[in-house]
């Protein structure tokens, strides 16, 4: 099968389809018309299917070539959010930057099926009309799926807007990429990591992420500062309102954070991810659970203050150290 994505009004796209006719080749389209309805995407499989509204199923296993013609893709419902406890116009502005990260993760997986069939059967370089990815916008399912090639663990992660499609195991729920402050006169809302009750979820919803709940024996923030790795350990998990995400600080009984050293085959792994990324710097974090350490997500912008402080590691000396070292 061959996924085209294009313009309903294109009149190239009608005139391929008509000699494609010729050479018995199922090709789907996507438009305006043929909108994604119903989304189920295993990211730690890198597979996905979807239904559209023209009763299409795509399945990624079944694509053999990926055509970006022009346009990008649409989904059966619109963003359209209403009453009277958010300011609207900030959530319909964040269920937006929701879509941008799924559609950069959904044009990352058919670059990757483009770039197996286009090694196989040419030699010029993979890459048919792809929006490149910038490492300075981090998208958090595309760098859970780099890490997983460098072999470094990734809790199981799915993409779902119906409940049934949201497997039977323990899960939590977070954004897709980074959430707003959302403020009212009457309280401050930072959407966090929460845990779901899947008996709790209407049958269909905007396009969602979810993730394996793993019970942690610690939270771990590690920053990256041009080769040398700085590890805290937070002890999150004896205070239920860090149990899920230490980020719920709790200032009367605050996590203790220890400084740590990383395996080496964990260091070498992030390495090889950060040297791809070309980072000077960035935060990364961690969940150690089991004897095993998983890796949740990357960034160039990352916090470091906090584990400066509380591990003596001076961060900010440091960077100060390599920055000199960089421009002589």
């Amino acid at each position: 099968m061959v996924l085209l994505l294009s313009s309903i009004n294109d009149a190239s796209t009608y005139d391929i389809l008509n000699h494609l006719k010729n050479y018995d080749v199922k090709i789907i389209t996507l438009n305006e018309g043929n909108r994604i309805r119903s989304i189920s995407i295993d990211v730690t499989k890198e597979n996905f299917k979807f239904t559209t509204t023209e009763n299409d199923v795509i399945c990624s296993n079944k694509i053999k070539l990926f055509l970006h013609r022009s346009n990008d893709f649409f989904f059966e419902s619109d963003v359209k959010v209403s009453g009277e406890m958010f300011d609207l116009a900030l959530l319909e502005k964040y269920l937006q930057s929701e879509l941008r990260e799924l559609k950069s993760y959904l044009y990352y997986l058919l670059y990757k099926i483009n770039k197996k069939i286009i090694s196989r059967k040419s030699s010029h370089k993979p890459f048919i009309n792809y929006i490149s990815i910038n490492p300075y916008d981090p998208n958090k399912l595309i760098f859970l799926s780099i890490a997983k090639e460098f072999g470094l663990n990734i809790p199981s992660t799915y993409i779902a807007n119906s409940k049934e499609n949201i497997p039977n195991e323990p899960l939590i729920t977070k954004a897709i990429g980074n959430a707003p402050m959302f403020i009212t006169k009457k309280w401050i809302k930072i959407p966090r990591t929460e845990r779901i009750n899947k008996s709790n979820i209407q049958k269909s919803f905007f396009p969602s992420l979810f993730q394996e709940f793993i019970e942690k024996t610690m939270d771990i923030r590690v920053f990256y500062l041009n080769g040398y790795f700085y590890s805290a350990g937070i002890l999150s998990q004896s205070n239920n309102r860090t149990k899920v995400d230490f980020r719920n600080y709790d200032l009367n009984n605050p996590n203790r954070i220890i400084p740590l050293k990383l395996p080496n085959e964990i260091k070498n792994k992030l390495n090889k991810m950060i040297n791809l990324l070309g980072y000077f710097w960035c935060s990364i974090d961690l969940v150690y659970s089991n004897n095993i350490y998983y890796f949740l997500e990357i960034n160039p912008v990352g916090q470091f203050g906090f584990i400066s402080e509380a591990c003596n590691f001076n961060l900010e000396k440091q960077i100060s150290i390599e920055i000199q070292k960089m421009i002589k």
